[in-house]
């Protein structure tokens, strides 16, 4: 897009890989529900369409990722040719259904990029042009043929992977997901090879795809200038063989620090009023407005709950940019599983199965039970989706054993009560 090395370099170095790496939004978007479950339940399982609990199919959907993109990516015309960027490029793809590598080289790039890291397991698989799409190492993982195709002349490949891994290391996840890939592209592997001007091998012991902190950034980052500073002179070659001389980059595609936006429109499949996610939102047009500023407004609206993705891109108008919210609901059903302990009731099971659903009146219905020596009960029913103020109903009943003695004997007393209310 005609970012420099320095830039990228400072892009991966100021991230916060765990809040990036994550579907999380700064609790204070979250509404008060939400806030209150956040803290009750160590984790929470979906609950299929059989009212079956399952497994996600990705443990991250990529909402903040595809966003983070969305950013850098933002003065990128929507329907972009990928050939006509100031770097040719193409990325990797593999079509989940089929097997099939797929090579994205137009279309709307943040979601092309997206696609090409969705690794399976780690992230849920992409949807895009209807296909359904994963990282396209699992297919293509050295991918100098398709370089080869779109005309490059010369290849210079930087070559991470590991060699196959013996018995004592096939302990983990990664390093058994990597063995399996590995496996499937051998044959292709030793093809992409052959191809290469010229391969730099950076040491990546101690490391690997799961490597998303800033010491490995670091790190990494020195190890790769100590490979390439290996091969110098043979780059010189190269360079001094085929002429080759430095060339300026545009730098119309670079994110700049704001935008001036004029309107905003909404995309995608949702059941809400606009009034309402305009007001969310809490944005006022005209306006200048950075990245982080339209981030937050976006999570304004993710934490609400009950979203697949919401991501934005910024289309020109004449006056300015349109900002675009791509939004997906989702209906979501899961059981919250968590568990206290305190002096009151010893130790409690918490266990709380919710529903949101955008397109029933009620569209958050949750049930929670308390298995302890005291248990309860709690019962809220929500709407939020109109250009009012949420309004809910709450019934709790709970039910208390205590102990106490009379004259060296000692009883037993129950006291039950029942609180029910409506909130706004």
């Amino acid at each position: 897009m005609g970012y420099t090395a320095a830039e990228i370099e400072k892009i991966a170095k100021n991230r916060d890989w765990d809040a990036l790496l994550s579907d999380d939004v700064p609790r204070i978007f979250l509404s008060k529900n939400d806030q209150l479950e956040k803290q009750r339940y160590l984790f929470s399982l979906p609950i299929n369409s059989d009212n079956k609990l399952s497994l996600p199919q990705g443990v991250i959907k990529g909402q903040n990722v595809l966003n983070f993109f969305c950013g850098l990516a933002d003065n990128v015309p929507e329907n972009a040719d990928f050939s006509k960027f100031p770097i040719s490029f193409a990325c990797i793809t593999a079509d989940l259904e089929t097997g099939k590598e797929i090579v994205l080289t137009k279309g709307f790039l943040p979601t092309a990029m997206f696609s090409s890291m969705a690794i399976p397991a780690a992230f849920q698989s992409a949807e895009r042009d209807g296909l359904i799409l994963i990282d396209g190492g699992v297919v293509n993982n050295f991918p100098t043929d398709v370089a080869k195709k779109m005309g490059a002349d010369i290849i210079i490949g930087v070559d991470i992977r590991n060699d196959f891994y013996g018995r004592g290391k096939l302990k983990s996840m990664n390093n058994v997901l990597g063995q399996l890939v590995n496996f499937f592209i051998q044959d292709k592997d030793s093809v992409n090879n052959s191809l290469c001007d010229l391969i730099i091998r950076p040491n990546v012991t101690g490391y690997s795809i799961s490597s998303f902190t800033n010491k490995a950034v670091d790190t990494l980052i020195v190890r790769g200038e100590i490979a390439a500073a290996l091969v110098r002179d043979q780059i010189r070659g190269i360079k001094e063989k085929n002429k080759l001389e430095k060339q300026e980059k545009s730098r119309e595609l670079v994110m700049p620090g704001t935008w001036r936006i004029t309107d905003l429109d909404f995309t995608g499949s949702h059941h809400f009023d606009d009034a309402f996610l305009r007001k969310t939102m809490l944005l006022e047009f005209p306006g200048n407005y950075s990245y982080s500023e339209i981030k937050n407004a976006t999570d304004r609206l993710y934490g609400l709950g009950g979203f697949e993705k919401i991501y934005f891109t910024l289309i020109d108008n004449g006056t300015g940019k349109t900002l675009n919210l791509n939004i997906v609901t989702v209906k979501e059903v899961a059981l919250g599983i968590g568990f206290k302990a305190n002096m009151t009731d010893a130790a409690a099971l918490l266990l709380n199965v919710f529903q949101k659903d955008y397109k029933n009146i009620f569209s958050l219905l949750s049930l929670s039970t308390e298995l302890s020596i005291n248990p309860g009960i709690r019962i809220i029913a929500e709407s939020s989706k109109r250009n009012f103020p949420a309004v809910g109903i709450e019934q709790e009943a709970s039910t208390r054993i205590t102990t106490y003695s009379t004259r060296g004997t000692r009883f037993l007393k129950q006291i039950s009560s029942i609180h029910q209310g409506l909130f706004i």
